[in-house]
């Protein structure tokens, strides 16, 4: 299996092949397409939040939390993932 390139194949068969080898190959295609498809909508629902944030509520978003060290905290891992993929969106 290997890439060629961003839009060519994803896998290769050497001829003959089964049927199923075919059919497991095109699975593994339409489920690779559908991880990406979801990844790319969760990515445009990011941007669009972040889109609609204010000034303030940016710069508050890029600096790191200020937390007393007496408290005992859980990180909201929601908003984590979202700061680390913002971040890595830019």
């Amino acid at each position: 299996m290997a890439a060629s390139g961003p839009t060519g194949a994803i896998e290769f068969l050497t001829k003959p092949f089964a049927d199923d080898v075919l059919l497991q190959a095109i699975q593994r295609g339409i489920a690779r397409s559908r991880e990406a498809l979801g990844q790319a909508a969760e990515l445009k629902r990011l941007r669009e939040r972040y889109a609609s944030l204010t000034c303030h509520e940016r710069d508050v978003m890029a600096r790191p939390s200020l937390v007393s060290p007496t408290k005992k905290w859980l990180p909201n891992w929601a908003e984590v993932r979202l700061r680390s993929r913002l971040i890595a969106a830019r």
